[in-house]
């Protein structure tokens, strides 16, 4: 073997390795310089022993010096076997194989670092579109898309405020289910199915929990309407489940007796204010994101003269014209000249409710009691106060603010025999006073429930007035009971026998 050494340690603590050549016939005593730098003391360490130069030998940094000294020794060895080395003079030869092996190498060097790049940039390349497919990227993509408009529908229309709202919404129970991770690849029944389980176990009701069910199935439909979901499965996995009816929230209508008890109530204020609207609400059967805007341009008149408010509503983009056949309408008008009060989402169903409670004692129907469901936020309401009792009970201290809530939830329970907030029945139903249960929406509700009453429209005429687009989603809006729905069953047969009876009467 070569005798390979160092001539010295350079400033930047590395030398450069040399080997000699020697031979007595023919006589040949050359100094080879291999051009391979090392580190000085390493080597010098690893030359110690056979031992420790076997050790450097197989680590990382000396085995590539180690493999490269070899081929140059073996270079030497062949090239006195082939008879082209014959004297000093034919030391050029010598250092030729040894760049030879260097510039192969360097060759190995720069095409193992181009395939790196090439499979870095394979790896990136997939990454990013990995990273594409993950569901939060995109429902955070689409979500800026829409609120900027420059994602729409595929009728090239904005979202609505609405729509928006909606989204925002579902975005707690997506970012709570969902890993970083996941793509829309991971899809499938099984995934669907813990996510049902999922806004289940948040104590949602089957109907938010259907909402937001609806919303997973659309985002998967918008992910493969821009490419970035090729998962089929994911498209057919999410049903909605059966909502009985036990299992919804109750939603009242108010009767034409009540609505004109509400209406000529005497109230004051922000309940006064509310009622108002309200009452604008009932006569128009619109949503409160459009009657609680109205102004005078809204009020206008037909070609014929008709005078009507027209709304563009804000959750559908309709644009609906509804005729005014109620003189109220015209009287709210004038009380406000047209400038109503505007009062914010979060604040009108307080005034509705505070108004409705005084109503209640002119107006006994109001006082009723109707067997419903908790929300969510009740049964977690109704759940702190529980646990603001144990405390209590067991001497535990609670701080002023828990102190005011658990004052303010006690006179609530002990005027509605809550159970322990809110009352039960014997069956062990959650039961609330009717008033307790209208809401801005259960203006649009009775309009559309009072019109379908009296017999006078068919169902296309009403939509046009409710803007509502399907009749499925219409029908979800008239709330009369079973009760009621046989009574005008049993009218319109009553009259039919009449005319009947009138027809062969006359006949004989």
């Amino acid at each position: 073997m070569a005798k390979f050494y160092v001539r010295g340690e350079g400033k930047d603590g590395t030398s450069i390795i040399y080997f000699n050549v020697q031979k007595r016939t023919p006589k040949i005593r050359l100094r080879i310089c291999t051009h391979i730098p090392v580190d000085y003391n390493k080597w010098t360490a690893a030359n110690k022993s056979v031992a420790a130069w076997k050790k450097f030998a197989k680590s990382e940094e000396g085995k590539p010096i180690a493999d490269k000294l070899e081929l140059m020794e073996q270079a030497v060895s062949d090239l006195f076997a082939q008879g082209k080395l014959q004297s000093n003079d034919d030391k050029d030869v010598i250092d030729k194989a040894i760049l030879g092996i260097l510039n192969a190498e360097l060759a190995r060097r720069k095409e193992e670092e181009k395939a790196k790049r090439v499979e870095n940039a394979r790896k990136r390349k997939a990454d990013e579109a990995q990273q594409k497919k993950r569901i939060l990227v995109f429902y955070q993509r689409f979500l800026d898309g829409i609120r900027s408009g420059m994602i729409r529908h595929g009728n090239n229309k904005q979202y609505t405020k609405t729509s928006i709202q909606n989204w925002e919404a579902f975005a707690k129970y997506l970012r709570d289910f969902c890993k970083e991770s996941d793509t829309f690849d991971n899809i499938n029944k099984e995934y669907a199915d813990r996510f049902c389980a999922y806004l289940e176990h948040t104590g949602l009701l089957p109907t938010t929990c259907n909402k937001y069910i609806i919303c997973f199935r659309k985002l998967c439909n918008i992910a493969a309407e821009f490419g970035i979901n090729q998962n089929a499965t994911s498209l057919k996995v999410w049903k909605e489940r059966e909502v009985h009816e036990e299992e919804k929230k109750t939603e009242v209508y108010l009767t034409d007796e009540e609505l004109d008890a509400i209406y000529n109530f005497p109230l004051e204020g922000k309940e006064e204010a509310a009622r108002d609207l309200f009452f604008l609400g009932y006569l128009c059967c619109q949503r409160y994101s459009d009657y609680g805007v109205l102004s005078i341009e809204n009020f206008q008149r037909t070609i014929s003269g008709t005078p009507i408010i027209k709304v563009r509503q804000q959750k559908t983009d309709n644009i609906v014209e509804v005729p005014i056949v109620d003189e109220r309408v015209n009287e709210l008008c004038n009380k406000y000249n047209y400038n109503f009060p505007r009062i914010a989402d979060r604040q009108i169903n307080d005034y509705i409710l505070d108004g409705m409670k005084k109503i209640a004692e002119v107006c006994p129907s109001l006082k009723v009691k109707y067997v419903t469901v908790l929300t969510a936020p009740e049964r977690s309401k109704e759940e702190h106060y529980a646990e603001l009792l144990r405390r209590k009970a067991a001497g535990m201290r609670l701080y002023s603010e828990d102190n005011r809530t658990l004052r303010k939830m006690q006179a609530y329970a002990e005027l509605h025999n809550g159970q322990p907030l809110y009352e039960r029945n014997a069956q062990g139903q959650v039961v609330k006073f009717k008033y307790e249960m209208v809401t801005t929406h259960t203006a649009r509700r009775s309009g559309v429930t009072n019109l379908y009453k009296t017999g006078v429209l068919d169902t296309h005429e009403m939509m046009a007035i409710s803007g509502h687009q399907t009749e499925k989603v219409f029908e979800n809006y008239i709330k009369v009971s079973k009760g009621e729905q046989a009574d005008r069953i049993a009218t319109k047969l009553k009259n039919l026998q009449d005319v009947k009876n009138y027809i062969n009467t006359h006949q004989l």
